[in-house]
């Protein structure tokens, strides 16, 4: 079963800090964002059988018609999961605002801290999330 945490930052800042600089970063908030995701990562992976056992607890509360740490149901509605499986994490961190014309080093950034994490992770400017919902 595949878990996503979700954590959202504001809109009011670009999303890349100092862009015609070498030492273009993203920005502080949004990095703050990625922080709380590994930390989360971290902590299902080192508690996995509790945080397991956990997520599978609030799942059957959203699927009885609750909800719980802003969880969402999906269109299925039940997911009829097996309990002993292991939990993937999967995080997503939204915020900022895109620059089109600094792309390149936004997507540049993207891929380094992707590729460093080693987890599935999507870090989109609040541009890109609204455009794939659309």
């Amino acid at each position: 079963m595949k878990i996503y945490l979700i954590e959202v930052k504001g809109a009011e800042f670009d999303l890349v800090n100092n862009p015609t600089k070498k030492g273009a970063t993203f920005n502080a908030k949004f990095l703050e964002g990625i922080d709380q995701i590994i930390r989360r990562k971290q902590y299902s992976e080192s508690n996995s059988l509790s945080y397991r056992d956990e997520v599978h607890r609030i799942r059957a509360t959203v699927e009885a018609g609750s909800q719980v740490y802003n969880s969402l149901l999906c269109e299925r509605g039940s997911l009829m999961v097996d309990k002993t499986k292991p939990v993937d994490v999967v995080g997503v961190v939204i915020g900022g605002r895109h620059n089109p014309s600094l792309q390149h080093v936004e997507d540049e950034k993207r891929a380094a801290w992707q590729k460093s994490l080693g987890f599935p992770i999507e870090l989109m400017s609040w541009d890109s999330f609204l455009t794939r919902i659309k």
